[in-house]
């Protein structure tokens, strides 16, 4: 997938031009939330007794946009 054309390297403002582009007038509001979600990606998969290697494996694909 990319965003913005692009496949590495996506950042918060990538992400609000996508927002801008299709006038979503919370885009920042949203980011951040999910941003905040996603940075719990561990707690969530303890939670549900996901693997631990399986855990860490996908917590390094997961972005954190400031």
């Amino acid at each position: 997938m990319s965003i913005n054309g692009k496949r590495k390297d996506i950042n918060k403002s990538d992400l609000l031009s996508i927002g801008e582009s299709i006038r979503c007038k919370k885009a920042s509001e949203i980011i951040q939330e999910i941003n905040e979600t996603v940075n719990q990606w561990k707690k969530y998969a303890d939670s549900v007794e996901v693997n631990p290697k399986l855990r860490d494996e996908i917590g390094k694909t997961l972005l954190n946009l400031r």
